[in-house]
């Protein structure tokens, strides 16, 4: 797998280039291979620091910058912003796949077929944990 560093030279991307217009450049060259990591990354190794640690507020800035690009169409409803909610330490519930399940339901004919699948991810997916 070529290094980021790698893939910039190949697609172009001049050596002065914003993490925007670099990732910009890197989509229309890989398509769906480039991913907003990517831009993290273009934005927090110069720094020294990997894309993880950019601090919250700058990663959704980036995010929200490159979605038109990754998501033609995508804009962002107001008031729709996360609340930053507290994180919560449960027993797991073995009633979380039904809950999916009916959040699943829910979606999908909201979505009216239009989504490519739904899935369950994250630890209430894992049984028993």
């Amino acid at each position: 797998m070529p290094s980021l560093r790698q893939r910039l030279a190949g697609a172009g991307v001049a050596p002065d280039a914003t993490p925007l217009e670099a990732f910009r450049r890197l989509r229309e060259v890989e398509g769906d291979h480039t991913t907003i990591i990517d831009l993290y990354r273009l934005a927090s190794e110069p720094r020294g620091l990997p894309p993880q640690k950019l601090p919250l507020d700058e990663r959704v800035a980036l995010a929200n910058s490159a979605m038109p690009f990754v998501w033609p169409g995508f804009t962002l409803t107001e008031g729709s912003e996360r609340a930053d909610p507290p994180i919560v330490v449960a027993e797991y519930d073995p009633s979380w796949p039904a809950v999916y399940q009916s959040w699943r339901k829910r979606i999908g004919s909201e979505l009216d077929g239009v989504a490519r699948r739904i899935e369950h991810v994250g630890s209430t997916a894992v049984e028993g944990l």
